[in-house]
């Protein structure tokens, strides 16, 4: 098992995962299957979809909705298995309980991160287009909470497989033949190299940033964001049972492989990563029993 970042392409991190993975979707659909048929007062048309981000969220949680508009909501937003969804009910309800976030804080094991009493809590953020040389198209975070002292990006994952990928053509990841929009994005690369020790891009051997992209547009936009004044922080929230995100075979899966590449970039005071599965964090955050009720019906996470 190696955990080292570097000797991981996307198709060797795919021949482990993908078999398990679709037995993973596979459970995942029936389970949501079942869950509309159990409450047709919430479903559409679609037998895996909600009729509307009201009915998509736990019973009485509508007035999140205000915090997602419409244009910035997933296409498959509805879908039992949104981790958009998921990271609005769970992450948002326990922000309206406790507005200064520290229970979050003391979750991911960083007290005293945030200074203020109430820091910006934003879902589903556009990055300017200037802050990682980005266009037409940006970076996203899906949750970002900041304040004088300290920027957290979070990335919300549930029954995605793995850590996005970068959008270069087929084939050109394994020579390294990347897009030039992806070349003149200086952040990516010096994110690579300074945070997430990747080896320089050699043409004709495997890209190194492929495939951790999004682990290195997420950390990248933390640090920029965060600037030189603020500790940037980068989270992964992820599902326990989703084959990418926990050891198999080889694999070490996404968060202890991502958590022993950025350990020394902490120690160095460059960035610093949490990740944690649903599982262990909806339990330690300050929800009600209505709350925690729709994640063990809905998603079956406790």
């Amino acid at each position: 098992m190696s955990l080292e970042l570097a000797a991981w392409t996307k198709d060797e991190i795919d021949a482990i995962c993908a078999k398990p993975y679709g037995a993973y979707v596979r459970a995942l659909t029936a389970h949501y299957q079942q869950y509309f048929l159990d409450h047709p007062e919430l479903a559409s048309y679609h037998p895996l979809k909600a009729k509307d981000l009201a009915s998509a969220l736990p019973p009485g949680a509508d007035f999140l909705e205000e915090y997602l508009p419409e244009k910035l909501r997933h296409p498959q937003h509805l879908s039992g298995r949104s981790s958009q969804v998921i990271a609005l009910a769970m992450i948002g309800l326990a922000w309206r309980r406790d507005l200064s976030m520290r229970s979050l804080e003391n979750v991911l094991s960083l007290p005293g991160l945030l200074k203020s009493l109430a820091p910006k809590v934003s879902f589903e953020v556009e990055l300017d287009s200037q802050l990682l040389n980005e266009s037409p198209l940006v970076s996203t975070i899906d949750l970002l909470v900041e304040d004088d002292a300290a920027v957290i990006c979070i990335e919300a994952k549930f029954g995605e497989d793995g850590m996005g990928r970068c959008s270069c053509p087929a084939g050109a990841p394994a020579i390294a033949d990347c897009s030039k929009k992806v070349l003149q994005r200086p952040v990516y690369w010096e994110t690579a190299n300074d945070v997430f020790f990747l080896p320089d891009r050699v043409q004709g051997k495997p890209c190194p940033i492929s495939s951790s992209y999004q682990a290195i547009r997420n950390a990248a936009a933390a640090r920029a964001l965060a600037g030189p004044d603020r500790q940037a922080v980068f989270v992964l929230v992820y599902d326990e049972r989703n084959p990418y995100f926990h050891p198999i075979d080889a694999w070490p899966g996404w968060p202890e492989l991502l958590t022993r590449t950025l350990n020394d970039a902490e120690q160095l005071n460059r960035l610093r990563f949490r990740a944690i599965s649903w599982q262990d964090l909806i339990p330690q955050l300050p929800l009600d029993d209505s709350a925690r009720a729709w994640a063990r019906e809905k998603h079956a996470l406790l």
